[in-house]
């Protein structure tokens, strides 16, 4: 993965407060109110990735499947399910068009099934990411920043 740069780097730290925020109240909703956000996230996804993503327009598409058919958490399982070698045959059609053009941080999968897989992430985005993984860090251990860490996916 190549280096943030300083405009991203300086992206991140602005918006680190407002992801731990969400991080720390989260827990606190009724489990209702937790379900009806994952829901309105999961529907903005969708809808975003049937807009913007040609591989999932056409994927969803040809299954009969469209991200405004998601009312519930429970129609998550009429959502088609997507395999390696479907993200792999797709290349770039499966990265949203918007961001085709940006400085994406490309990372490659360890290919224990003998296939690498090349993901692509926003730089903008990372913070979240790295909140939950801290977050989830530090309730089983004494992390610090200064000390390194190893990534595994």
């Amino acid at each position: 993965m190549r280096p943030l740069s300083s405009a991203e780097v300086a992206w991140t730290l602005v918006r680190a407060p407002a992801a731990a925020w969400h991080q720390r109240t989260f827990h606190r909703k009724t489990p209702e109110q937790q379900r009806r956000w994952l829901l309105r996230r999961i529907q903005r996804l969708a809808a975003h990735a049937e807009r913007h993503v040609p591989f999932y327009r056409s994927h969803w598409g040809s299954a009969g499947f469209r991200a405004s058919d998601l009312a519930s958490l429970d129609d998550l399982i009429r959502m088609p399910t997507t395999t390696k070698d479907d993200l792999l045959a797709a290349d770039r059609d499966a990265i949203a068009r918007p961001f085709r053009d940006r400085a994406l941080l490309p990372s490659v999968s360890g290919g224990t099934t003998g296939k690498l897989l090349r993901l692509h992430h926003d730089p903008r985005r990372l913070v979240h990411h790295g909140v939950a993984t801290l977050t989830m860090v530090r309730a089983h251990t004494p992390y610090r920043p200064w000390h390194l860490q190893a990534y595994v996916y």
